[in-house]
């Protein structure tokens, strides 16, 4: 199974807060541009997170939109630890 890429669509400062160790931070607002220039392979397995899953769902639905058909949002970022560490 390929990796996954964890993404957090948070801002700058929620990310200094708070983060999961090596995930990217992409702002939902530009993520279509920058997950095109750094995962260009639209196979790539995207796990988005956010706060509570609201911006990673507008993140997933641009990604789709632009061609990105392995993406999920699997919510804030706890939820996202869970999921995490049942995969590792």
């Amino acid at each position: 199974e390929k990796e996954v890429v964890w993404i957090d669509v948070r801002s700058v400062v929620e990310h200094k807060i708070d983060s999961i160790d090596g995930d990217v931070r992409i702002s939902h607002g530009e993520i279509v541009e920058k997950v095109q220039e750094l995962f260009p392979d639209k196979d790539t397995n995207i796990s988005l997170y956010c706060r509570s899953g609201g911006r990673a769902g507008k993140a997933l639905s641009a990604l789709n939109e632009a061609g990105y058909n392995n993406v999920r949002n699997v919510g804030g970022i706890d939820d996202a630890r869970k999921v995490r560490d049942i995969t590792k």
